[in-house]
C-alpha cells in the first residue's frame, strides 16, 4: 500500500501478535504509523508499543488503556476466537462485550475528530440486521457486569462456544453501525470487514476434515485468504481514501456473495442461530466434538 496515510499518526491494532493483526501491523510499520498494540500474547517488532490485555478480563482493559495516549487516529479491533477451544461467554465476551465496552468507555472521547475505526467480523454474522432480536437485550445492558448477569442468564453455561461465534459477530455489526451514526458529528468513520476464512492460526483449531466446508464459503477462488488480503482492505477504509465511507459491512470474500445472490449456492448462515437448522455442517461438526453435546434449540439473548 504505502500511501504514508498513517505517517505519525496514531494507530491502535487490537490483537496484533499473529494472523491478519500482525499483516496489519507490519503494513502500517512500512507506512511509519505511531503504533500501539493491545495482546496477550508478546510482540517482538519494532517500533511498536506493545501492551499486554486480556480481552475477557475488564481489568485488563482498564489497565491497558491507562498505557495508551489520550488521542487515537485509527483503531483496527481484529482480535476474536472461534469458540471451538473456549466456551460460550469467554468466546462472547472477547468478540463483542470486550469492543464495545473498549468503544464506549474509552474511544468514545480518545478518538480524534476525522478519526476512523475498523472492526473485523465475519460472514457468519452478515444478517446482523435481520436477527437482530437476537442479541438486542444485550446493547441495552449499560455495564460489563449487567452484560454477563443477561448471558448466564439467558444462556446455559454448557452452550458450546462455537455457538457465540456467529452471534457475537452479529451484534459487533450492529455495534459498528450504531456508533457509525453516533460519532458522524465528530467526522469519526466505524466500518466492519466480513473476511471468508482466512489462512491464519485459528484455522488450525479446526479439523481437517471441515476445510472442505470451510473452503466452501470463499466464494468463486476457493482457497483461503491471506492474512495480508484482509488487512489491506481494513488499512484502505481508516484511510482518508474512505473518508465518505462509513456505518458500512464490507464482505471480504471473492465473489462468495455473489455467487448466493445469483443462485449459484445456499446461504447458509441466513437463519436463527439458535434453531436446529443452524446446528448442520461445520457447526454440527464441531460441536459434536464437544463433550455432553445434546441435539436441541439454544435460546438466544
Amino acid at each position: 500500500m504505502e500511501s504514508h496515510y498513517y505517517k505519525d499518526k496514531v494507530c491502535l491494532i487490537i490483537g496484533a501478535a499473529s494472523g491478519i493483526g500482525l499483516a496489519t501491523t507490519k503494513l502500517l510499520i512500512k507506512e511509519g504509523a505511531i503504533i500501539y498494540t493491545l495482546d496477550k500474547k508478546k510482540m517482538s517488532l519494532p517500533n511498536v508499543n506493545a501492551i499486554y490485555c486480556d480481552l475477557e478480563n475488564k481489568n485488563s482493559i482498564d489497565d491497558a488503556f491507562k498505557q495508551l495516549p489520550q488521542e487515537i487516529d485509527s483503531v483496527f479491533g481484529i482480535a476474536g476466537l472461534s469458540g471451538i477451544k473456549t466456551d460460550y461467554l469467554t468466546t462472547f465476551t472477547v468478540n463483542f462485550l470486550s469492543y464495545k465496552y473498549m468503544t464506549d468507555t474509552y474511544l468514545k472521547t480518545r478518538m480524534k475528530k476525522h478519526g476512523s475505526i475498523c472492526y473485523v467480523t465475519s460472514t457468519s454474522g452478515k444478517h446482523w440486521a435481520k436477527y437482530a432480536r437476537e442479541y438486542k437485550a444485550i446493547m441495552k445492558a449499560e455495564t460489563w457486569e449487567k452484560t454477563i448477569s443477561i448471558l448466564k442468564k439467558k444462556n446455559n453455561l454448557d452452550t458450546p462456544g462455537i455457538i457465540a461465534y456467529p452471534l457475537s459477530k452479529r451484534a459487533l455489526n450492529y455495534f459498528a453501525a450504531m456508533k457509525a451514526l453516533e460519532y458522524a458529528d465528530r467526522d469519526i468513520r466505524v466500518n466492519t470487514i466480513q473476511p471468508a476464512t482466512c489462512d491464519t492460526p485459528m484455522l488450525e483449531e479446526f479439523h481437517v476434515n471441515t476445510y472442505g466446508e470451510l473452503i466452501s464459503q470463499t466464494g468463486a477462488i476457493q482457497r483461503f485468504a491471506r492474512p495480508e488480503e484482509i488487512a489491506k482492505p481494513m488499512l484502505f477504509l481508516n484511510s482518508d481514501m474512505a473518508s465518505f465511507i462509513s456505518g458500512i459491512c464490507l464482505k471480504i470474500d471473492y465473489g462468495n456473495e455473489a455467487m448466493i445472490k445469483l443462485g449459484k449456492k445456499r446461504d447458509p448462515f441466513d437463519i436463527k442461530i439458535g434453531s436446529k437448522l443452524f446446528q448442520v455442517g461445520l457447526m454440527q461438526k464441531e460441536r459434536k466434538k464437544e463433550k455432553n453435546y445434546q441435539e436441541e434449540e439454544i435460546e438466544i439473548i
